[in-house]
C-alpha cells in the first residue's frame, strides 16, 4: 500500500540533505525568458525601423529563421533539462540504496543515461512544441497586416479580422498545450524512471509506464494531484512578494516612459533578468524535490524498496 506520507517526508529529507542535487534540479528546469516589452516601450527610432522591417521582403524569411532557431534553443535546453533530469533521478536512486551523493557520480549518472532520456523527453515533448510552432507562425506573419502610423487608412478595416485570425490559430494551441500539460507530464515522470532505474530503452520505458499505471491508477492521479497541490500552494505563497516587486519595478518603468524611453526600456530588462534568477534559483530546489518525489514514489509503486539510509550526508567531489 501506497504510504504518501513517507514519499513527501523522505522527498523533502533528500531534497534539504542533499544540496549538490539541487545544481542538477537547477539544469532539469532550466529554461529562456523573454523580456515583456510592449510596444510603446521601445524608442521611436526602434519602432520606425521595426515598421520598415515588418512591411519589408525580409520579414518573413526572418520569422522563418527565427523560429529555425527557436527550435534549436529548445533542443538544446531539452538535452540540458534531460541530462538533469537524469542525473537527480539515478542519484536518488542512489540514495535510496544507502549510497552517498557526489558531484562526480552525480555528473557520470547524468552522462550514462543521457541518450535515453533526452529521446523520451523530445518525444513527449514534440507535441508542445509542435503546437507552440502552429500558433505562433500565423500570428507573427499576420503582423504584415496590421497598419502602422497614427492616420486611419482603409486597411484598418481589416484589422480586427487581422487580430481575430491570429488568435484563432494562438489561442487554440496554447489551451490544447495547457489541457495536454499534466497528463504529458506524469507521463514523462514515469517512464523516466524506468528508463534509468531499471535501465529500459525509450520505447521499453513508455510500456513500463503503461503498466504501473495500468496496475496503479489511484495512487498515480493522487500523487499527481498532490504535487500539483504542492506547487499551486508555492506559488501562491511566493507569488505575493514576487509581484509587489514586479509592480514596484514596473511602476517606475511606466513613469520613465514618458520621460526617457530608453530607460523604461532598461528596466525591462532589468526586470526580466531578476526574475529568471530568482526564479531559475526557485524551480531549482522545487525541480530537486519534484524528481525525489517520482522516484521515492515509483520504487513503492513497482517494489523496488521503500527506505533507504535515513542519515545520509552529502559531500561534493
Amino acid at each position: 500500500m501506497m504510504d504518501y506520507g513517507y514519499v513527501l517526508k523522505r522527498a523533502w529529507r533528500i531534497v534539504w540533505r542533499q544540496k549538490v542535487l539541487w545544481l542538477f534540479g537547477l539544469l532539469a528546469a532550466l529554461g529562456v525568458r523573454l523580456p515583456n516589452a510592449n510596444w510603446s516601450d521601445l524608442p521611436v527610432e526602434v519602432q520606425d525601423w521595426l515598421v520598415g522591417f515588418i512591411a519589408g521582403p525580409a520579414y518573413v524569411p526572418a520569422v522563418i529563421a527565427a523560429l529555425l532557431l527557436a527550435l534549436l534553443v529548445t533542443l538544446g535546453l531539452v538535452g540540458v533539462n534531460a541530462f538533469g533530469k537524469a542525473a537527480l533521478t539515478e542519484q536518488v536512486n542512489h540514495i535510496e540504496n544507502g549510497g552517498r551523493v557526489t558531484l562526480k557520480t552525480a555528473w557520470a549518472a547524468g552522462r550514462t543515461h543521457f541518450r535515453s532520456a533526452f529521446l523520451l523527453i523530445l518525444l513527449l515533448r514534440a507535441p508542445l512544441i509542435l503546437l507552440g510552432a502552429v500558433g505562433l507562425l500565423p500570428s507573427l506573419l499576420s503582423l504584415r497586416a496590421i497598419p502602422v502610423g497614427a492616420n486611419i487608412s482603409p486597411q484598418a478595416l481589416t484589422l480586427l479580422e487581422v487580430l481575430g485570425a491570429s488568435l484563432l490559430c494562438l489561442a487554440p494551441a496554447v489551451c490544447l498545450s495547457l489541457v495536454l500539460w499534466l497528463p504529458l507530464g506524469v507521463i514523462q515522470r514515469l517512464a523516466l524512471q524506468a528508463c534509468v532505474l531499471e535501465r529500459r530503452s525509450v520505447w521499453g520505458s513508455l510500456l513500463r509506464m503503461w503498466e504501473v499505471v495500468r496496475g496503479n491508477t489511484g495512487p498515480v492521479l493522487v500523487l499527481a494531484s498532490t504535487l500539483l497541490a504542492i506547487g499551486a500552494l508555492v506559488f501562491v505563497l511566493l507569488g505575493a512578494p514576487l509581484g509587489l516587486l514586479v509592480t514596484a519595478l514596473l511602476t517606475s518603468r511606466v513613469l520613465l516612459t514618458l520621460s526617457a524611453p530608453s530607460a523604461a526600456l532598461g528596466i525591462v530588462f532589468g526586470v526580466t533578468a531578476i526574475l529568471w534568477l530568482i526564479s531559475s534559483a526557485l524551480n531549482s530546489v522545487i525541480e530537486t524535490f519534484a524528481s525525489a518525489f517520482w522516484t521515492v514514489a515509483y520504487r513503492q509503486l513497482t517494489g523496488l524498496g521503500r527506505t533507504g539510509e535515513e542519515d545520509v550526508g552529502s559531500r561534493v567531489g
